[in-house]
C-alpha cells in the first residue's frame, strides 16, 4: 500500500510512516492570552457561589426559569422540538432511551420536550428547591429518572448512559 509523503519541517518530502511533529512559533503577543484574563480557582469558587446565590432567590415558575420571560416558553419549546424532529430524521438517529437534561431548573424543557421523546429523563440542578419543585411536577409522568442536584461545573455525566445530552440556556452560565 503507497502512502502520501509526510512534509517535514523545512518542506521537503518524507516517506517514513510515523507522523512528522512541526515546531510551532510561541504566540505573538497579540496571541497570549492575559493571565489576568484567566479565573483562578478561587475567583471561579466565588463565581458559582454567586450563581448560587442568585438562584436561590428566584421563584420555582416558568416565568422565574426565563428571567421574567416566561411568554416565550411556548416559542422556545416549539422550536426545540423542531430541532428534535430534524435530528431524528438523521441516518443513523440517535436512541430515544434516555436524556440528560443540564441545567433543568423546575424541568419546563423536561415536560414540555424531552419527556416526549425520550422513555427517561435524568435531570442536573444545581438548586434545590428547583430540583423539589421538578420532582413534584414531573413524577406523574412515569418518565422521570433521576435528580442530580449538583451545579454543572461538578457533575460529570455516565458514559454512554444517554442517547442525548440537552443543554441549552444553561450554558451561559458556565
Amino acid at each position: 500500500m503507497e502512502t502520501e509523503p509526510n512534509i517535514t519541517a523545512n518542506g521537503e518530502a518524507n516517506n517514513n510512516t510515523t507522523d512528522v511533529v512541526q515546531d510551532q512559533a510561541p504566540p505573538t503577543e497579540e496571541e497570549q492570552v492575559p493571565s489576568e484574563s484567566i479565573p483562578t480557582a478561587k475567583q471561579e469558587d466565588k463565581y458559582y457561589q454567586d450563581a448560587r446565590k442568585y438562584w436561590s432567590r428566584i421563584a420555582p415558575t416558568v416565568d422565574g426559569m426565563l428571567g421574567g420571560f416566561g411568554s416565550i416558553s411556548f416559542t422556545d419549546i416549539r422550536g426545540s422540538d423542531q430541532f428534535l424532529k430534524n435530528l431524528f430524521k438523521m441516518k443513523p438517529a440517535p436512541g430515544r432511551g434516555q436524556a440528560l437534561d443540564c441545567g433543568a431548573g423546575i424541568g419546563r424543557v423536561s415536560k414540555g420536550l424531552l419527556m416526549a421523546w425520550f422513555d427517561r429523563v435524568d435531570l442536573a440542578e444545581q438548586d434545590g428547591a428547583f430540583c423539589e419543585t421538578a420532582g413534584k411536577e414531573l413524577e406523574a409522568t412515569g418518565k422521570l429518572g433521576t435528580i442530580y442536584n449538583k451545579g454543572l461545573q461538578e457533575f460529570v455525566p455516565e458514559e454512554g448512559k444517554y442517547d442525548l445530552i440537552w443543554s441549552q440556556w444553561v450554558l451561559g452560565h458556565l
